[in-house]
């Protein structure tokens, strides 16, 4: 299990946007094993940020999910949303 941080810039007024689309792609990622662990709002600090955490099985159902036609699909009605969007992928520390 790896784990998907997307922290995302939003332009303004777009949240709404963002939230129709993100429940879109929760569906399609499903079908790979992914799982959408929340999606959140910056309170305070930098305005039209969100960020979602998702979980994965794995690389290989990343890169399925990556070249579902369903999500590129998706993904395109962010474009004019989105400034910017970084991707991390996490592992636990053994602590």
């Amino acid at each position: 299990m790896i784990l998907v941080a997307a922290r995302i810039k939003l332009r303004a007024g777009m949240l709404p946007t963002f939230r129709s689309v993100i429940q879109e792609e929760t569906k399609i990622l499903e079908k790979y094993g992914m799982k959408l662990l929340g999606s959140y709002a910056v309170e305070v600090g930098p305005l039209n940020e969100v960020l979602d955490l998702w979980e994965a099985p794995d690389y290989d159902s990343l890169r399925a999910a990556g070249a579902d036609p369903d999500l590129v699909r998706a993904d395109a009605k962010l474009a004019n949303a989105i400034e910017w969007e970084k991707l991390e992928i996490l592992t636990k520390l053994e602590i």
